[in-house]
């Protein structure tokens, strides 16, 4: 089975500014929190190896 997803949102989950130390440096973001949903369908695959109708 073939399957896609497609990104359906997803947003901040701590909003609260924080400085954190990284790599000796102290950096300071908005948000270090995230969260993403995505949506998924499935596909069946199917062989079709008819001929095709003469117009």
């Amino acid at each position: 089975m073939l399957g896609t997803q497609t990104f359906a949102g997803g947003g901040c989950t701590d909003c609260d500014p924080v400085t954190r130390t990284v790599g000796g440096m102290s950096i300071t973001r908005p948000c270090w929190a995230w969260e993403r949903s995505y949506t998924c369908a499935t596909y069946a695959a199917k062989q079709d190896c008819s001929e095709v109708a003469a117009a």
